[in-house]
């Protein structure tokens, strides 16, 4: 697919050459005439939004454009959420992608590193499908030490209450980890916390 700036840039290179007017050149590419002569500027006030999105993106690492967008209307400050997207995308602000789809987390402190079994767990959802189509989300929970898999639940979706129901299951079967670290790398100390 040629791009409205791709056939903007070869309906003037026509008209420049002297081969025909605008008119026939616009028809010619397929291209209406109000796209060749859109001059595109520069939103006024954007270096201003852009700082300010800079600012708000270092300081709240985990929010995304939308909740930027909440912040700077609770300011008093009158834009379009679109027009944030669009700024918040081309200056790179939203969290970094990994190769895997997995957004990288911004964590603070050390990761707590397993020295025994029972010491730390983790937990990490996979998701596959039927061969009919079936979305499935798959729960499994590690012990670190161990390698060994405690867990793992299979559905169609899992909701927080089940991740809950399936730590609680270990706690009572197992005793509970020191520290559970989700899929984002955040270990959490929740030594006796799970189950009461």
């Amino acid at each position: 697919m040629v791009s409205p700036l791709a056939r903007r840039t070869a309906v003037n290179y026509l008209v420049e050459q002297g081969k025909c007017s605008q008119r026939c050149a616009s028809r010619l590419v397929g291209i209406s005439r109000t796209v060749v002569r859109y001059d595109a500027r520069k939103a006024k006030g954007d270096k201003e939004l852009i700082e300010r999105l800079r600012e708000l993106a270092h300081r709240h690492q985990r929010y995304g454009y939308r909740r930027i967008s909440n912040m700077l209307e609770q300011e008093g400050q009158r834009v379009n959420h679109k027009r944030v997207y669009r700024l918040w995308h081309r200056e790179g602000l939203g969290l970094r992608i990994h190769k895997s789809g997995k957004k990288i987390a911004r964590t603070k402190g050390e990761m707590q590193r397993a020295q025994h079994p029972n010491h730390v767990w983790s937990y990490d959802f996979m998701d596959d499908e039927t061969v009919k189509g079936t979305q499935l989300r798959i729960l499994n929970v590690l012990d670190e030490f161990s390698r060994e898999c405690l867990a793992i639940r299979v559905g169609r979706s899992i909701t927080s209450q089940e991740v809950i129901e399936v730590l609680e299951y270990l706690s009572l079967t197992r005793g509970m980890a020191e520290y559970i670290r989700s899929d984002n790398g955040r270990s959490l100390s929740l030594k006796r916390s799970v189950s009461g």
